[in-house]
């Protein structure tokens, strides 16, 4: 079972909020409008500007290339719809996960960010962004929960892979998974599952694959939980 898998070298990355393939120009960075991330990720040193220093390098077109253990400038984005005025509401978090790192990003205490405005009509879709070398990656919206029989069902986690080539983002995606063979509610090709305590949080994983700036070849892909899960 999923609970019983014993996933290594696994690092949490936790926003502290109690509610956060296209390439662009920097034109417009995204913003945090939740809560500011844990610090405690962003450098070795106790650096009050840590964060923002990796921010900032980030925005350089001639930034170095990535190498492992390094950290990297990501942002998840939350897009809901009011049920009551349909009004578009967006919530974005930020995240500095190590290159190589098996992150996984979380935003505490989410579940009714996720589901008060869920209907029929109206439903969560997450993104992710990523900020390299004065450029965003930006994945496609993915949806996030659904009701199936009149009963709310989320998705658990997704992740999303970065790969690149030599130290260099050569491509940012979400990690493919399917809804084959299973009788589960399928959302974007997922199974999406019932909440057991009304309390789950929005959660996605980051994985590298390629080779880093010195040519290390990087394997924090082969960790993701779904394919371990799905490969039971």
């Amino acid at each position: 079972m999923f609970q019983a898998l014993r996933v290594p070298l696994l690092y949490q990355v936790i926003a502290v909020l109690s509610f956060v393939q296209t390439v662009y120009g920097i034109t417009s960075i995204p913003n945090a409008t939740w809560s500011e991330p844990s610090f405690d990720y962003c450098a070795a040193l106790p650096d009050p500007d840590a964060c923002l220093r990796i921010q900032t390098e980030a925005r350089l077109a001639n930034q170095s290339p990535l190498s492992k253990g390094t950290p990297s400038v990501m942002y998840m984005q939350l897009h809901t719809k009011s049920i009551i005025t349909n009004a578009d509401a967006n919530s974005t978090a930020i995240f500095y996960p190590r290159v190589d790192d098996y992150s996984e990003l979380v935003i505490p205490d989410s579940w009714g960010n996720l589901v008060d405005d869920l209907s029929d009509a109206t439903f969560p879709t997450v993104s992710m962004t990523l900020l390299n070398r004065d450029k965003i990656w930006t994945l496609p919206e993915l949806q996030w929960a659904i009701r199936f029989n009149g009963i709310i069902h989320y998705v658990p986690f997704r992740t999303a892979l970065v790969v690149l080539d030599n130290g260099n983002v050569v491509d940012f995606k979400w990690m493919p998974t399917t809804c084959t063979l299973s009788t589960c509610p399928c959302v974007d090709n997922i199974c999406a599952v019932v909440c057991p305590d009304t309390n789950c949080n929005l959660k996605v994983y980051v994985a590298w694959s390629g080779t880093d700036s010195s040519g290390a070849i990087m394997d924090s892909a082969s960790r993701d939980i779904w394919r371990l899960q799905n490969a039971l």
